[in-house]
């Protein structure tokens, strides 16, 4: 067997070259062979014979052979050459064995000789150092499992130990009613319920002293981030002040505001009822007139006789203020006198120049009343021509809707449009599909764009939402008289 289990692949290797090699000594024999029978042709006369064979050397085995029987001597070639191949392998196996084995004894001798020596082996050093550094990792993670079980295991018996510190008197409670209804029931279940909730008084606080220690250690975990919250509050009262506070019926606190408040309503309520006296006992009063449905002194007539206004309040009443809102009075402003009543009281936008097609009139001005989310009311007359405005009624002007020409402020009692706009709240609107005015982006005013198309109906409602809060705004610091407050209505 050329190929046995035990055989190396360096035999392996070597045994194949051999096989090879005797294969193409075989090959070449043969062939050669043919070619020296083919060179002598039998058709040949017998008298170009020679009549005795030439001396030559003696031929080999393997010449002898071949030159016998072709069959025969091909077999015992074969057999030949793999008897010497065998042979060769073995010489071949014994040699690199012994080579290993010299290898061996020479790495055993030296490790016995640096040992003896003292000098440590590099790889068995290596090895130990491995085998360390793995049993170190092993008991590294066994401890970590450790401590997290136990952790969770102080966890679990901290937050029963707690529920049970904070349901202890009301789950006693229960337990002995449990208790006491079963031993009224007067079965042997009932007795044997009521002594396990009756234990001694012993064993009552052996468990309240294991409860509290599993719940200190799970509190304690929780120490440094409850200390960094208390850190950065002001602790005020906490539970146990409140818990430990006397019973009461009456909140004082809360009633002082209360009284307080009260009392600054009622003065102010005097100090109103006060100065409408003093106006009405000031004003004269008023004269009778010939026509009392007329609103418009006669020709030739004072003033001081002519009969007071529809729209004059009441004797005793100071008259409302009034605010004004500028509009623009070119109809292509999104925003002018065609519209502005449906855009400020139904939140609806309508093209001004639709509204003209229709036959619509143009209003003069126009007059609406506005309550803001406080609560507080505001009067407002909307106009287009300020021109014709007093210094008086200027200080009354709370809003200005700007189309983004300057011309519009042509003949207003203003150095510049900076300073128009530190006095006056400045609007700018514009329909979506409008491209911006770059001459308003300039200027200090409220900007707002809304869609046209009248499936967004909703973003109108929103853009006048923040109008209105824009001048509640505004007014509230620039122009309080202006408004309004919930007690002046009455």
């Amino acid at each position: 067997n050329l190929f046995p289990p035990g055989a190396t692949e360096a035999g392996y290797m070597g045994r194949s070259l051999v096989l090879v090699s005797a294969t193409s000594a075989v090959v070449a024999l043969f062939i050669s062979e043919r070619r020296r029978r083919r060179r002598v042709s039998p058709s040949a006369p017998p008298s170009s014979l020679p009549s005795s064979p030439p001396s030559t050397p003696k031929a080999s085995a393997s010449e002898a052979a071949t030159s016998l029987d072709p069959k025969t001597g091909y077999r015992q070639l074969v057999h030949t050459l793999r008897e010497q191949n065998k042979s060769v392998v073995r010489d071949w196996e014994a040699r690199e064995w012994a080579k290993a084995k010299a290898k061996v004894q020479e790495r055993v001798a030296r490790a016995e000789r640096m040992e003896a020596e003292g000098i440590p082996d590099p790889v068995r050093e290596k090895s130990k150092a491995l085998l360390a550094a793995r049993k170190a990792r092993e008991e590294a993670a066994a401890a970590v499992a450790k401590a997290a079980a136990e952790k969770e295991r102080e966890e679990a018996a901290g937050k029963a130990a707690l529920a049970a510190l904070l349901a202890g008197p009301h789950a006693q409670v229960a337990v002995e009613a449990d208790g006491g209804a079963d031993a009224a029931d007067g079965d042997g279940g009932g007795g044997g319920g009521a002594e396990a909730a009756a234990p001694d008084g012993d064993g009552k606080k052996k468990k309240s002293k294991n409860m509290m220690g599993a719940a200190k250690a799970y509190i304690k975990a929780d120490r440094a981030a409850t200390a960094a919250i208390l850190k950065r509050e002001k602790t005020l009262r906490d539970r146990r002040a409140i818990l430990c506070a006397p019973g009461v019926s009456s909140f004082q606190s809360v009633t002082h505001i209360l009284e307080a408040f009260k009392a600054q309503q009622k003065a102010l309520e005097r100090e109103e009822q006060k100065a409408r006296r003093d106006r009405s006992a000031a004003k004269p009063p008023p004269q009778p007139s010939s026509s009392s449905t007329s609103s418009r002194p006669r020709a030739g007539s004072s003033s001081s006789k002519a009969a007071p206004p529809a729209s004059a309040p009441p004797a005793g009443k100071a008259p409302k203020p009034v605010a004004t809102i500028v509009v623009p009075a070119a109809i292509t402003s999104a925003v002018n006198l065609w519209n502005v009543s449906q855009l400020l009281r139904e939140k609806r936008w309508i093209s001004p120049v639709e509204l003209k097609q229709s036959g619509a009139a143009k209003p003069a001005e126009i007059k609406l009343e506005h309550c803001f989310e406080d609560g507080s009311r505001a009067r407002f007359l909307v106009i287009e021509n300020a021109n014709k405005l007093s210094e008086a009624e200027w200080r009354n002007v709370a809003c200005v809707i700007v189309q983004g020409a300057a011309w519009q402020f042509k003949g207003w009692p203003f150095k510049s449009e900076a300073d128009l706009f530190t006095k006056v709240l400045g609007v700018h609107m514009r329909t979506r599909d409008e491209t911006p005015n770059q001459l308003v982006k300039s200027w200090n005013v409220e900007k707002y764009a809304f869609s046209k198309e009248k499936v967004n109906q909703h973003d109108v409602a929103v853009t006048v939402s923040s109008f209105w809060q824009a001048v509640h705004k505004s007014m509230t610091v620039q122009k309080p008289h202006l408004l309004m407050k919930p007690h002046q209505l009455s």
